[in-house]
């Protein structure tokens, strides 16, 4: 499981930074995780997104995105809304637009803002969720709004013991719906495993995970879940059964309704 932490400001070790790292460090933890974190020294060296050619920072950066299982965010508050540096970051994400799990599509994703006041704070908050929400991401619904203040942060911690339980708090709750903790009580699926496929011929995203089969649709932001035979893996899934056809499933229009999956070793019955 990989955490990417993305975000910080033009100067190394900014508050903003020092937030990323105690919320990352606290996702990473909660699930026994790998974390990676574009700081100041990736943001500031990538050229302005569409200008030129990728250079080695930018490819590892979009590498890293698309491996991700959970991402956290975090931006300082510039005039009201999140800065250009991490804008210009979040931009490199068009590079995915092709892939199989095109931008940030069912991946769970805290947010940091950070701004000497409240108003700043908080709108920039909602910024990054809208940013979020347009790269098809899923914002976990608590995000953490700080009001900074010099000396804050020393040694890896904050001084003000609630800011730091709530950067805290942003890690654990991307990390936990990550692991399917939050799917599994509203039998709604999150985030894919690393053993997700697209459905032949329906266009969907099937998995097997922690007991139940997750059917979802990114681009119309549906998922459905269904339990599945003790032992069941993806490669036991032999055919889906939907209420219609095929392209009615893709149409957000339409009545969306999975049935029943058939799989090798017995019949389910949903859960949703």
């Amino acid at each position: 499981m990989l955490i990417v932490g993305v975000g910080g400001s033009m100067r190394p070790g900014s508050s903003t930074e020092c937030a990323l790292d105690i919320a990352v460090k606290a996702a990473a933890l909660g699930a026994g995780a790998q974390a990676q974190v574009f700081g100041s020294e990736t943001l500031c060296v990538l050229p302005h997104y569409g200008t030129q050619a990728l250079n080695q920072t930018a490819t590892r950066y979009i590498e890293a995105i698309r491996q991700a299982d959970a991402i956290i965010i975090a931006s300082p508050g510039y005039h009201g809304t999140l800065s250009g540096l991490v804008k210009n970051a979040l931009d490199y994400i068009e590079e995915t637009s092709r892939d199989a799990r095109p931008y940030l599509s069912t991946v769970p994703v805290g947010l940091i803002a950070t701004a000497g006041g409240w108003q700043a704070a908080v709108s920039t908050l909602g910024s990054l969720r809208s940013v979020v929400h347009a790269l098809r991401g899923w914002p976990t619904p608590f995000g953490a709004a700080i009001r900074t203040a010099p000396g804050m942060f020393e040694h890896g911690r904050c001084r003000d013991e609630e800011v730091q339980n709530q950067l805290e708090l942003v890690g654990r709750r991307v990390s936990g719906i990550s692991l399917g903790d939050v799917g599994a009580r509203s039998n709604i699926c999150f985030a894919p495993s690393r053993r997700t496929v697209r459905g032949e011929g329906c266009g969907v995203i099937v998995s097997v995970r922690d007991g139940s089969l997750h059917i979802e649709e990114p681009d119309n932001f549906k998922a459905f879940s269904f339990r599945v035979p003790i032992g069941a893996t993806l490669e036991d899934v032999d055919a889906v059964r939907f209420d219609g056809e095929h392209a009615g499933f893709r149409n957000a229009t339409s009545r969306i309704g999975l049935l029943a999956a058939r799989t090798k070793t017995g019949r389910t019955n949903s859960t949703r």
